[in-house]
């Protein structure tokens, strides 16, 4: 997403705005563009209703931080059988059901692409019936 009339300034401190800013919520209750450090301070955080990181591309237009982008660090990566106890305590904790007295689901397929335990524990629910 582009932004048409990007700011010269921080709304917050006044210094330049040179090639990143974000148009957020504070947290004082208003919005403002601020710089990268205003934000740090004040800034409600980034996302739907929080707030929007623009930086300046090398063609001289503003757009929006990409979603690859936004994960600064990926969380380091359970060993599959950690994943699967996680998914059981998860389970538990929904249901009082252990991942053993559920239907076969494509556990393995699902740890390698990345979803979180949680979520599979609600989908191995849902697909048993027990949610």
């Amino acid at each position: 997403m582009k932004y048409a009339n990007a700011p010269k300034h921080c709304d917050i401190c006044s210094s330049v705005i040179k090639d990143c800013f974000i148009d957020g919520k504070t947290t004082l209750g208003g919005w403002a563009n601020m710089c990268p450090r205003c934000h740090k301070k004040i800034g409600y955080g980034l996302g739907t209703g929080k707030g929007q990181k623009y930086f300046l591309t090398p063609e001289g237009t503003w757009e929006q931080e990409p979603l690859e982008a936004k994960s600064r660090k990926s969380p380091k990566k359970l060993s599959f059988k950690v994943w699967l106890e996680e998914v059981d305590k998860w389970c538990d904790k929904f249901s009082q059901i252990s991942l053993r007295d559920l239907e076969d689901y494509n556990y393995h397929d699902c740890w390698e692409s990345g979803v979180t335990p949680r979520t599979m524990a609600k989908k191995a629910l849902v697909n048993s019936g027990w949610l």
